[in-house]
């Protein structure tokens, strides 16, 4: 069964019900692959440590990738003949 959708006033209805929506959130849907009205929001952590910073999703994907790239440098440098904290320094200058 399709859903039927509708916007109102920052509103969605749904034949589920009605859901308020944010302005962090955003709706993301796959039709060919059954995936209909699938939520996500953009901040992943509210109020860390009880302070007023939010950490987005795509922050935590950029420092994941940066993450792997330097351990993946790592694992390559003994076939240079190079040693891991000279990977390192790099990184870090």
């Amino acid at each position: 069964m399709k859903k039927v959708k509708q916007y109102v006033n920052n509103y969605v209805k749904t034949n589920i019900g009605v859901e308020k929506m944010t302005a962090t959130t955003n709706i993301i849907e796959f039709p060919k692959l059954g995936i209909f009205d699938f939520r996500i929001d953009r901040v992943a952590i509210n109020n860390l440590f009880g302070t007023e910073l939010d950490i987005y999703w795509y922050a935590i994907i950029i420092t994941f990738g940066m993450i792997l790239a330097l351990s993946f440098c790592m694992w390559r440098a003994k076939d240079f003949d190079l040693k891991s904290d000279n990977v390192i320094d790099v990184a870090l200058w």
